[in-house]
């Protein structure tokens, strides 16, 4: 097999496994996921656009919470995912309320998914 330049896939598929942190359910799931695939100045990109100022934005204050704080860190979290992954069999419709549910309440899991994406996009690994 050769390597051709210039194409490149449109999806991969990859799996993650989630811990689920409620001890009384101990459970670990895993989630199978098709993926956007992107290059590695296109995973820039996607940063570049998840983590600008949209246009207008006003400057922080300091009358900023840790829980505005950290309510903005996860809306970029679910925005991220919902870039990142075309479909999945998590149980549940990738929406962008479940993506924000999902990353407010299994942050670990978004943060894992978005480190695997990174890995492949960056390094070409799975």
């Amino acid at each position: 097999m050769a390597i051709v330049l210039g194409t490149k896939p449109t999806f991969f598929a990859n799996n993650r496994e989630v811990t689920f942190i409620d001890p009384k359910t101990d459970e670990t799931l895993v989630i199978n996921y098709k993926g956007k695939y992107r290059t590695a100045t296109e995973f820039g990109a996607l940063l570049d656009k998840a983590f600008s100022k949209a246009e207008g934005d006003a400057p922080a204050t300091v009358d900023a919470t840790i829980e505005k704080i950290l309510g903005l860190q996860i809306e970029k979290q679910a925005e991220m995912l919902r870039s990142i992954v075309h479909e999945w069999d998590a149980g549940f419709d990738l929406t962008d309320e479940n993506a924000l549910q999902f990353a407010n309440e299994l942050a670990g899991g978004v943060q894992a998914i978005v480190g695997d994406y990174r890995t492949l996009c960056v390094e070409g690994k799975a």
